[in-house]
This record gives C-alpha cells, structure tokens and sequence, in this order.
C-alpha cells in the first residue's frame, strides 16, 4: 500500500523516486505520453509541440497570469481580469507536518480552534504557528532531492521545457515593440 510521501522513511523515498525515475527514462522520447499516474510528470513541451509543430500562440509563465487573462478577455470580449481587492493565489510549496508528534497534537485540536476562533484570529494563529508546526517538503527532503543523480536527471528530462522557460523569462524582458510574449515568433525554441 502506498503511504503519502510525508509517511515515508527516508530509505522509502528514494526507492519510490528511483522507480519514477525508470518509468520517466521508458517514456523519454518527446511526444510518448506518460500514464495517467504519472501525467504531473509530463514535460510541458509536450503541450505546446507535436512533432515539431507548434500548437499553440502565445504562451505565459505563472508570474503572467494577468496578461493572459487580459489576452484571453481580448479574444473572447469577456473580462477575465482579477477583481478588486483579490488575492493572488498562494506560492506552490508543500508543507508537511514536522514531525508524528506534531501531527497528533495538532489534527484534533484544529476543528475545534477553527469554530472558537474568528476567521481573522483563527487565520493570524495559523501564520503564527505555521513555521514551527510545518516543515516544507524541500527541508524535509533536501538531501535526497538535491543530490546529483536527481538534478542531472531533470536537467536532462526536462532540457526543452527549461530552455522554452528560459526563452519567454528572456522575451518577458524585451521592449513590448518586438511583439506579444510567447508569440510564435519570439518563443519557438524547440527543434
């Protein structure tokens, strides 16, 4: 039975990790997709090519949501655009409980802190604890997931979508005069 990651001894991780491994190098040609399991491995390339031909028009990094909304309402006539006073949505970082004891403390007590508290005071209370109760997954697995074996593979894996990441950081840093960033001209990296 799989555990999540979080449960999981040191030892186990790297096992997992070495099988996800071989299932990413069986699937390593472009265009082979991965099963449905496995698809949030899936190289992004893999969406904007198909055999060497671009699918798509513009594309846009996650620090562009707004101008992708803004191109998306152009085309459309809807207004996509953030409404006032919306928050921006939460940095993607996996938080894992420091450790079993933490867990047991703090699991029970949460429903019941949630309905005593305001959402104001029940909010600032889980920012006040939230580092010491928490750990991110990059501390917590640092030393299985930095090592060299791991960057080499991802390197390697993912060298067309970290160069067509590169490229539209780069266009994103242009005068507006050379056209739309992601536009097919400006951000075809891919041979």
């Amino acid at each position: 039975q799989k555990r999540p990651i979080h449960e999981m001894q040191p030892q186990e991780v790297r096992s997992a990790l070495e099988q996800v491994l071989r299932l990413l190098q069986d699937y390593a040609q472009p265009s082979s997709y991965l099963p449905y399991q496995h698809i949030h491995f899936q190289r992004q390339t893999d969406f904007v090519y198909d055999e060497g031909q671009r699918l798509v028009e513009r594309l846009y990094t996650t620090t562009q949501i707004d101008r992708m909304l803004s191109d998306i309402g152009a085309r459309t006539g809807a207004n996509l655009a953030q409404s006032e006073g919306a928050t921006a949505p939460k940095a993607n970082e996996t938080r894992f409980y420091r450790n079993a004891w933490m867990r047991a403390l703090v699991e029970p007590a949460k429903p019941a802190l949630k309905g005593l508290l305001s959402p104001q005071r029940w909010a600032a209370l889980k920012q006040a604890t939230r580092n010491w109760v928490f750990v991110s997954s990059d501390r917590k697995l640092q030393a299985i997931f930095d090592s060299d074996y791991i960057r080499d593979f991802i390197m390697d894996y993912y060298r067309d979508d970290l160069r067509l990441f590169e490229a539209l950081c780069e266009i994103e840093q242009r005068p507006a005069a050379e056209g739309p960033p992601g536009s097919q001209k400006s951000a075809d990296v891919k041979s």
